[in-house]
């Protein structure tokens, strides 16, 4: 009798490891779950804030028309990305990237941004979006820098579909390249910004630019850009 309860209590024993392995595998499977859904979501849902908290991509959207940010032909379901500077800086330049889950990829290049503006973006080589399709995911890197309006020595008022810069000083100045955007209610149609060359002006003296292309916006002034020899702009790259 006592031979058959020490091979029992053998046979017990062998059980333990089954019972921790059993364990372990149920525990492993509803980590890989939670950690999944918590952490490693495949789809990326709309509004979405890069990981270096300068752009809040309000939508994806499709667009029918002018491609402001491709080769200007038109086009139908282009790709287009809602966005809005939250970095509380002006961003020079920015690259957004979205990856779908079938694979394909858009591209989208944001310029001259000023803090709390919007903007609509459209994929630089007019890629289609079903608007159906879901992304994966997204990557991004902005550039912030600083930029002047001129303060003191010009005025810069839009009339119509002209921009125009008159040198309230007292000096003359030197050559300059202003910066704009085309501007539709309240966010900018396009994400690339345009930049015109202005001559040296007297004290007093006037440029005007028109815009003649501006067909879907009007123009409005983001900063200027002194065309100093040797004059640099201070940046900060931000990722």
């Amino acid at each position: 009798m006592a031979g058959r309860k020490k091979r029992k209590k053998r046979r017990a024993g062998r059980k333990i490891p089954i019972l921790i392995t059993i364990v372990i595998v149920l525990l492993l499977l509803f980590l890989t779950v939670v950690l999944r859904d918590r952490y490693f979501q495949r789809e990326v849902s709309f509004p979405y804030t890069t990981d270096d908290g300068c752009l809040m991509i309000t939508s994806l959207i499709q667009f029918d028309g002018p491609n402001a940010d491709g080769d200007g032909l038109e086009g139908e379901d282009i790709a287009g990305i809602q966005v809005e500077n939250i970095s509380g800086q002006y961003i020079e330049e920015a690259d957004v990237e979205l990856i779908m889950e079938n694979g394909d990829s858009y591209d989208f290049l944001i310029q001259d941004l000023p803090a709390e503006m919007t903007a609509t973006a459209f994929e630089r080589s007019s890629g289609t979006y079903d608007g159906e399709t879901a992304c994966d995911a997204v990557r991004s890197s902005a550039a912030a820098g600083d930029i002047s309006m001129g303060e003191g020595t010009f005025d810069i008022s839009t009339e119509g579909t002209e921009i125009v810069v008159t040198n309230i000083s007292e000096e003359p100045t030197g050559e300059m390249t202003v910066i704009y955007h085309l501007l539709a209610g309240d966010s900018y149609i396009g994400g690339r910004s345009y930049e015109i060359q202005i001559p040296p002006l007297e004290p007093g003296e006037t440029f005007e630019y028109e815009d003649t292309a501006g067909l879907l916006g009007i123009p409005q002034t983001v900063g200027i850009k002194y065309n100093e020899e040797g004059s640099t702009q201070d940046e900060e790259r931000i990722s």
